[in-house]
């Protein structure tokens, strides 16, 4: 489990875009997959979740899992393949017992934010990615969704083996130590990348020592702007 921090004009979205396969010209350099050239992975491969749910209001949880499993699973699988394949994502992200609400939002009445996210996340895990990349998934939730969020993307990554990277915006101390690693960015440039937990003594290491008060990310976040 992945976090992405920097500043404002970092360089977050444009670098899981990159990842993503979003996003092909100006880039330099290669994005590899197991050592090997990604180009023709991506669609199989990485899952890429944007910051904004792209999601219609009118229809219920299950009937936009239902329709983006019929339009992006093999066709060789059965329907009962594919609804199997959905409700075993419901339940791997808590929304099964949403299934028959509206998806809502943009002043429509439907499932809370967090749930929302969550369907979100579960359109891209329906493909079964190696890899999924998360634009800013806690934004705009409350402390204690954004960590309901983050658990579960935790047992994503430990239990299924797929690598989780999210870009997460002023986390608190809490929700920081959620994460296995992380990469700081500043200027698109990698500031740091290691383990969560060794963040703030690679930034002391230097002579930069945190002020009293402050929560780890905050001085990582101040460090890298």
């Amino acid at each position: 489990l992945l976090a992405v921090m920097g500043p404002s004009g970092g360089g977050k979205p444009r670098f899981l875009s990159i990842l993503g396969g979003r996003v092909s010209s100006g880039i330099q350099g290669q994005v590899l997959f197991q050592r090997t050239p990604s180009h023709q992975s991506h669609e199989t491969s990485f899952g890429l979740c944007p910051s904004r749910d792209v999601l219609f209001h009118n229809l219920t949880v299950r009937e936009t899992l239902e329709i983006t499993a019929r339009l992006r699973l093999p066709h060789e699988w059965t329907d009962e393949q594919k609804i199997d394949r959905v409700n075993h994502v419901m339940k791997q992200l808590g929304i099964e017992k949403t299934e028959n609400t509206p998806v809502g939002g943009n002043g429509h009445v439907g499932v809370s934010g967090g749930e929302r996210r969550r369907v979100s996340v579960a359109n891209e895990l329906l493909t079964q990615p190696r890899i999924i990349c998360l634009d800013e998934p806690t934004s705009g939730l409350d402390s204690t969704t954004a960590a309901s969020l983050v658990a579960a993307l935790r047992d994503l990554a430990r239990q299924d083996g797929c690598t989780v990277i999210a870009s997460i915006h002023q986390p608190s101390s809490q929700l920081f130590q959620e994460f296995d690693k992380l990469l700081l960015l500043a200027d698109g440039s990698p500031a740091y990348f290691g383990p969560v937990n060794e963040a703030v003594q690679h930034v002391e290491s230097l002579g930069i020592l945190s002020p009293p008060g402050f929560s780890w990310p905050d001085f990582c976040l101040m460090w890298s702007a």
